[in-house]
Parts: structure tokens; sequence; C-alpha cells
């Protein structure tokens, strides 16, 4: 009969021994897949398996790094959401523009649900004070600036434009 200590071994042997097949065949399937190179997460795990010094200051750099990519997006992310709303608002102002025939429209009943934009700007072929003939050109520009200042290295605005384009679609007399 064996002694646990003997077991413990022969289970750490059949363990490491599934796991370095496993790691082989993978291996193998990745040479066969990309033509060569190493296998980017293996790598890693031999750096955390070091017992050197290098190999932990490597690991610490690289979680390191992924956490600062991580807080870049975090920090960008907002701005993408406000330019999406910015064109939905530029879109659904130059609809209700096209309907009513007119420039200068109230807009904002939509600017409650997406975005308040700084600085609007139409520009169109108008008869009278502002309205436009059936299928002149309508032309809508929103401006907003927003910051994406990164937490405490400072703050860096940038103006976000969103421009629509359509025709008239109202004949006055």
């Amino acid at each position: 009969m064996k002694r646990p200590s003997q077991i413990k071994k022969i289970l750490l042997h059949i363990t490491w021994f599934n796991a370095t097949n496993v790691y082989s065949n993978y291996r193998s399937s990745h040479y066969a897949k990309y033509g060569g190179g190493d296998v980017p997460m293996m790598r890693l795990m031999t750096k955390t398996k070091e017992k050197k010094g290098a190999g932990y200051l490597e690991t610490a750099i690289i979680i390191l790094s992924s956490m600062l990519v991580i807080a870049l997006a975090v920090k960008l992310y907002p701005v993408f959401i406000i330019k999406d709303q910015l064109n939905t608002l530029a879109i659904q102002a130059l609809r209700e523009a096209q309907l009513e025939g007119k420039v200068e429209i109230d807009y904002s009943h939509i600017a409650e649900v997406t975005v308040k934009p700084d600085t609007v700007k139409w520009e169109a072929d108008t008869i009278g004070q502002d309205r436009v003939q059936f299928g002149e050109e309508i032309l809508v520009t929103f401006t907003k600036q927003v910051d994406i200042g990164f937490f405490e290295f400072g703050s860096f605005p940038i103006n976000l434009t969103s421009k629509a384009t359509g025709k008239s679609e109202v004949y006055w007399k």
C-alpha cells in the first residue's frame, strides 16, 4: 500500500503530465495555424512562475500598463457616446426642419433626451425670415466642446461636430 505522500507525488506528476500535454497540443496547433512564434498566454504564465526578480518585475509592468490602458478607455468612452448623441440630435432636428420647411426650429425637446450642443448653425436659402422652399437644401451643424482630461494629468478639450443635410418638404406660396 502506498503512503499519502507518495499518492500526492503521483497525482502531482499526473497533473503536470496532463498540463504539459495540453500545452504541447495547443502549441503544435498554434504552430500549424500561425506558422511559429510563442503562445502569448503561456509566455506570461512562465514569467509569473519564474523565481528570478526579472519575472516579477515584468509581470508588474504588464499589469500596470494594462491598468493604464483600461483607465484611458474609461475616460475616452463617454466621448464616443456624446458624439453619437450629437449625430442623433442633428439628424432628428434636420428631419423636423424638413417637415416644417423652416430653419431655426425649436429642438429643445430632442436635446433633453440626447445632449445639449454649445453652438448650432443653420444654412439654407430662405424665403422671408426662416422659411425654406420645397426642394431647397438645409444644412444643420451642431458643435459641442468635451473635456477628455486624464485624471490629474491635465485637461484636453476637443470640439465635436455633427452635420446633417436634407431638403425641405414644404411648398410655400
